[in-house]
């Protein structure tokens, strides 16, 4: 068990970093992907009233 002592804390150190990672760009990605769908959505509409008038 020994053995794996520090190969199991560099582990945990590179899953630590990566949740502080994730934990900004996870935000981040789920804004854009809102305003995304909420662009495409009133470029739909809007194509949608023109096409009316």
């Amino acid at each position: 068990m020994q053995k794996f002592h520090g190969d199991l804390k560099d582990l945990f150190a590179l899953s630590r970093k990566t949740d502080a990672v994730f934990s900004v760009t996870g935000p981040l990605q789920t804004v854009l992907t809102l305003a995304s769908f909420l662009l495409i959505l009133l470029y739909g509409s809007q194509r949608l009233q023109l096409a009316r008038a």
